[in-house]
């Protein structure tokens, strides 16, 4: 489609610039060398908070087995609780490493408690993004899935018919 002024001529923007992928990642990847030590801080320690948390709510044993533990049984609060918490906590980290891309990419340095409260206003809406993103993306799981296998059966049933 081109893009035509009012006398006709095209304008500058028909002239299709690329993207620049390249540079994107390249800059993302600058920026992620030069703040190695904040991006690793920023992201371990609200995850060992979330660890510790999770620990104290359901048990180590789970907490730390990813929910494999064999013989523990915590309380379904507590999970759900628990699986709450990581997810707003997962906001955070979000919220602080992007701030951090941001003021980088800006040029400007910041301390590490700096960053953390335009991330915590920011931590919720991340957070509820992330759990509706998850219940729509197990909706979709199940929409493809289901149809899938039945249809799987009705061809091999076919298959062997033949």
């Amino acid at each position: 489609m081109s893009v035509t002024s009012a006398e006709g001529a095209n304008s500058p923007m028909e002239a299709n610039a690329p993207l620049g992928v390249g540079s994107i990642v390249s800059d993302s990847f600058s920026i992620l060398f030069k703040n190695i030590i904040k991006v690793m801080l920023l992201g371990f320690v609200p995850m060992m908070i979330g660890l510790v948390a999770s620990g104290v709510l359901v048990s180590w044993e789970f907490a730390l087995s990813g929910g494999e533990a064999i013989g523990v049984a915590p309380s379904i609060t507590g999970i759900i609780v628990s699986v709450l918490l990581q997810m707003a906590i997962y906001g955070v980290i979000v919220a602080l490493l992007i701030q951090l891309a941001y003021d980088a990419k800006q040029g400007r340095s910041h301390s590490l408690l700096a960053y953390f409260g335009p991330a915590l206003k920011s931590a919720f809406p991340i957070a509820i993004l992330a759990l509706v993103s998850g219940v729509l993306v197990g909706i979709a799981a199940i929409a493809l899935i289901i149809p899938g296998i039945s249809s799987t059966q009705c061809f091999r049933s076919w298959h062997l018919r033949l």
